[in-house]
């Protein structure tokens, strides 16, 4: 009888064990709802997994999801990371202080536009991936500072540099420091090759600047050397709100 027991305890005791151990093994899983605008590799992106793995996780064959569908996120994935919108922000002050590209911010939350208002909120991108492209633009802005404010003074090249952090956070131009400086017919420094000469030390302090937040233009997203620009110019037709060294910076 004794001799039972202890067997019948000693099976209890595995089963117990095993099922435990089971249930440690076996990975929980979350469900996300699926927004609209948002693709399977946003939402990779946001839980730190990759698309195939949702795809496999939730029998996709293909990359098509729909709004209010319902996915499994395996226990694995980490937590996005957040921001709440409070009131001032601006999708360029968010990426800065958190190190990212405006791109990064809207692509990771499906914005198709800089629009934001307090109390929204938003995933953040990983800061390790994006470095590099932190650098390319602190590389591109420095090198638009010196080819376009060469021989001002360190204000003057920090409000050539803002003028182009404007014009990324702007919807009316594109939304990288590269894509600005290309786009065609905006800089003289590209088409005669000044923006390809290795920028000094004093455009890339002027570019950290800028980069900062700190805009001595106001605002501004033009600038023009109104004794260089012929008086038939459209550029006169923009409002200016002040004077730096020998340029006019306007809206």
């Amino acid at each position: 009888m004794l001799k039972n027991l202890r067997v019948s305890l000693a099976v209890a005791a595995l089963a117990v064990i095993w099922f435990s151990s089971v249930a440690l093994a076996a990975p929980l899983v979350q469900t996300y709802t699926v927004q609209k605008g948002e693709s399977l590799w946003q939402i990779a992106q946001t839980f730190s997994t990759t698309v195939g793995e949702l795809k496999s996780a939730n029998g996709l064959e293909s990359d098509l999801i729909f709004p209010g569908q319902r996915l499994v996120i395996n226990s694995a994935a980490e937590e996005p990371e957040t921001y709440r919108v409070t009131t001032g922000d601006s999708l360029w002050s968010i990426a800065q202080r958190h190190g990212v590209s405006v791109q990064a911010l809207r692509e990771r939350n499906g914005l198709e536009a800089n629009t934001i208002y307090p109390g929204q909120i938003l995933y953040l991108p990983k800061v390790a991936e994006l470095v590099p492209a932190q650098d390319k633009a602190l590389e591109w802005l420095a090198r638009i500072i010196a080819a376009e404010a060469r021989g001002e003074t360190l204000l003057g090249q920090v409000a050539v540099g803002a003028v182009v952090l404007n014009r990324v956070e702007s919807d009316r131009f594109p939304n990288t420091v590269y894509e600005v400086i290309f786009q065609p017919n905006q800089f003289e420094s590209v088409r005669n090759g000044a923006v390809y000469r290795n920028p000094p030390t004093s455009a890339y302090t002027a570019a950290r600047i800028a980069m900062s937040g700190y805009d001595p233009t106001g605002g501004s997203l033009y600038f023009y050397n109104p004794r260089s620009v012929s008086r038939s110019n459209w550029i006169h037709s923009r409002s200016v709100i002040r004077t730096i060294g020998n340029h006019n910076f306007a809206t």
